[in-house]
């Protein structure tokens, strides 16, 4: 996937609004990753879906890592985060334990440089969940009752207002947009190599 380099969604400067400036210069990215991981597509037998899931817990494991370092606690808090709530690693967990699958080990994700980063990554990662009650209900549709908790979000609440608030709050602050653009491109492309190639190899 060398199309999905960290450069590819940066468009220095402009003056849309810092979630507007994230979603317009990203949309072609995630159109991208979207259409080539086919998540319903891919997903016909319970084997499927557990490789699914397992692939997910890893990506997640190791992103949601990064995110909750205490290096960026202070960072959080100013912008209103309360980064323990917008992680999905321990539904993944859930879910495949039901199945009677062995979570999978995490992937491994080099250390934001800045908060910027580590901001653009959340961006993603809740971006993802909004269309997850989608994803669930093809699942159920293709192989019928299995646990979607991680896609579903039962019990987890809607975060994404909190993320855009942020993402407001943070651009008000001076905070270095460019570097939230980084991190949302960067998160893509980890994606990309963690769903999309595994895919394509089959």
């Amino acid at each position: 996937m060398a199309e999905l380099t960290v450069a590819a969604g940066i468009n220095r400067g402009g003056s849309a609004g810092l979630p507007e400036r994230l979603r317009a210069e990203t949309a072609e990215l995630h159109a991208r990753v979207e259409a080539l991981v086919d998540v319903p597509g891919r997903v016909r037998t319970r084997a499927d879906y557990i490789d699914l899931l397992g692939a997910l817990a890893g990506l997640h494991t190791g992103l949601e890592g990064q995110l909750v370092a205490s290096s960026w606690d202070l960072a959080w808090a100013g912008v209103g985060i309360d980064i323990a709530g917008h992680c999905r690693a321990g539904l993944l967990s859930a879910d495949l334990d039901e199945l009677g699958a062995t979570v999978a080990d995490s992937a491994e994700i080099a250390a934001f440089p800045t908060f910027g980063h580590a901001l653009g990554c959340l961006y993603v990662l809740e971006g993802s969940a909004l269309g997850g009650r989608i994803v669930a209900r093809m699942v159920n549709a293709a192989i019928g009752d299995v646990p979607t908790t991680f896609f579903s979000g039962r019990g987890r609440g809607h975060q994404w207002p909190a993320v855009r608030g942020a993402l407001r709050r943070y651009a008000e602050r001076g905070g270095d947009g460019d570097a939230v653009v980084t991190g949302a491109v960067a998160t893509f492309a980890v994606f990309a190599a963690g769903l999309i190639q595994p895919a394509m190899q089959r």
